[in-house]
């Protein structure tokens, strides 16, 4: 992991030998997204030991207010006090008082009370319910004791006290002085677009393209390398280079102190650094084809550093650092802007990768994180689903394909890709299945392969695991709305797409496999 992005840029003197394609084009890099700052708890979840008594506190005002309310209401209710309680609050009781017409309505917005403070968009129910979708970091927290805060140093002692509180927090020390470069949004930007136009060749792009398109995870017209540039440019805020051993972190003003943004970036890829010199990465040139252990590996990697990022934040920030801070707090930047197959595949190594990473931690410390790191775990089913450890993976057939198609790539697709179809079928949100993680959770081993006849493509989507069907085929109905033709056993479901292309899928025991295709004949072939 090194190097660029699905995640960021890379000065373009920087050798390849770490920069290649992740699951189905994204360009792999040791970095740091925007947007995972905020997915990986940058807020609501790595401040979590600390918010947690606050959550208390406001159950407990809120509970109170509830109950003065009541007893107020009560005590109006009484003939005795009406004239009193009628000056104070009005005809309406409380309700006056509160709502949106009385006297301190415009203090608790347009809903009036306190249903809008404690709910609703832009309230504290808004923090604390990002939790829910960020990684577990607990078990990272449990030890963590308070460092000082880097908040208020200059430019130069953030250098040195974050590396101090990334030693202290990592138990390993630099073997020599890191010096961090920091750069512009747009000087990253520029970086990022030379280095995606040299390392993401246009076949390569295009069999992406008809790989995922075939899968309805994007639009047949998509441009992923232009899309890469305009997403991942945005979203860099931070990338360290192992060949090199640059650092780079953005910042707009390169002589004045690090906000939030910056010092959780900063700690980020010190932790790359650090475990680079201490550990080493996984070598990604030897997954050759193994796309899922690549996304595997990347995970482990990316998992330990957002463990630092967790712990640095909690020992070494305030959390007005963390709530001041724009750039923390405009964090999408064009990712719901995405197909949510795109979107998650980007997002995945800062989410399941330090809830795994955790776990590690929790059981034996920074030791067991390295082991992981020396040696990666084989497939995303094993970062999903820690406790799978030790089950049989097995390599699935290669189909021969329809006749007049030449193979053009094969790749494995594990679980994590499969769960992101599942969780949009032909890119729509509201289809998804009820529980697209737990439905991946018996794959054990998968494939996709292009087939092309000019400007025809077929796809054959070839899984093993015995649970797979129901689910499999859930998904290809949800997504294809075409018509539907007449299944051959083994063959469980033949329906074609809004445009025209043609799915079969096809369940025998624990293989199962989809065939896509521009006719029926022909996606039953791409899967013989």
């Amino acid at each position: 992991m090194s190097t660029v992005p699905p995640d960021t840029p890379v000065p373009p003197d920087t050798p390849t030998a770490q920069r290649r394609s992740a699951p189905l084009g994204w360009v792999l890099a040791v970095v740091l997204l925007v947007v995972a700052l905020a997915a990986a708890g940058t807020v609501a979840v790595v401040q979590s030991a600390r918010l947690s008594d606050a959550r208390e506190d406001v159950a407990a005002l809120e509970a109170q207010a509830a109950a003065d309310a009541a007893t107020i209401e009560e005590l109006q209710s009484e003939p005795a006090l009406p004239d009193a309680f009628g000056d104070v609050f009005g005809e309406g009781g409380l309700e006056d008082l509160l709502g949106e017409d009385g006297p301190l309505g415009e203090m608790f917005g347009e809903g009036g009370g306190l249903e809008d403070l404690f709910g609703g968009e832009g309230g504290l129910e808004d923090l604390f319910g990002a939790a829910a979708e960020a990684p577990d970091v607990t078990a990272c927290l449990s030890d963590v004791e308070d460092l000082p805060d880097v908040s208020d140093a200059d430019l130069a002692t953030q250098f040195d006290e974050v590396a101090g509180a990334v030693e202290v927090l990592r138990g390993a020390e630099f073997p020599s002085a890191i010096e961090p470069t920091l750069m512009t949004g747009e000087e990253i930007s520029e970086v990022f677009t030379d280095e995606v136009t040299e390392v993401y060749p246009a076949e390569e792009a295009d069999a992406d393209r008809r790989i995922l398109a075939a899968l309805g995870a994007v639009d047949a017209d998509i441009d992923l390398i232009q899309t890469q540039i305009d997403l991942l440019g945005a979203q860099v805020a931070g990338y360290y280079d192992d060949e090199t051993q640059d650092l780079v972190v953005r910042a707009d003003a390169a002589d004045e102190p690090l906000g939030g943004l910056g010092l959780i970036s900063l700690a980020h890829e010190m932790e790359h650094a650090l475990t680079d010199a201490v550990v080493g990465f996984p070598d990604l040139d030897a997954f050759g084809d193994d796309e899922d252990g690549q996304l595997a590996a990347l995970s482990v990697v990316e998992g330990s550093a957002v463990a630092l990022q967790s712990r640095f934040q909690t020992a070494s920030l305030s959390l007005s650092t963390l709530l001041t801070d724009p750039g923390l707090l405009d964090t999408d930047q064009g990712l719901d802007e995405v197909p949510p197959y795109i979107a998650d595949s980007l997002t995945f190594p800062y989410l399941a990768g330090p809830s795994y990473t955790c776990g590690l931690y929790g059981e034996g410390g920074w030791d067991a994180v390295d082991a992981a790191v020396a040696e990666p775990p084989a497939t995303t089913h094993e970062i999903m689903f820690p406790s799978a450890a030790g089950v049989e993976y097995v390599d699935v057939p290669q189909p021969s394909g329809p006749d007049g198609y030449e193979l053009v790539t094969r790749r494995t697709f594990g679980a994590a890709p499969l769960s992101w179809l599942f969780a949009a079928p032909d890119g729509d949100e509201a289809a998804a299945l009820d529980d697209p993680e737990a439905a991946v959770e018996g794959w054990r081993g998968g494939a996709a392969s292009l087939f092309t006849a000019g400007e025809d493509s077929a796809v054959a989507l070839v899984l093993a695991g015995e649970a797979l069907c129901d689910p499999v085929t859930e998904w290809w109905r949800a997504g294809a709305t075409g018509e539907e033709a007449a299944a051959q056993a083994p063959e469980v479901l033949v329906r074609a797409t809004a445009e025209g292309e043609w799915g079969v899928v096809s369940c025998d025991g624990a293989d199962v496999r989809v065939g896509i295709g521009p006719s029926a004949e022909v996606a039953r072939a791409a899967i013989s």
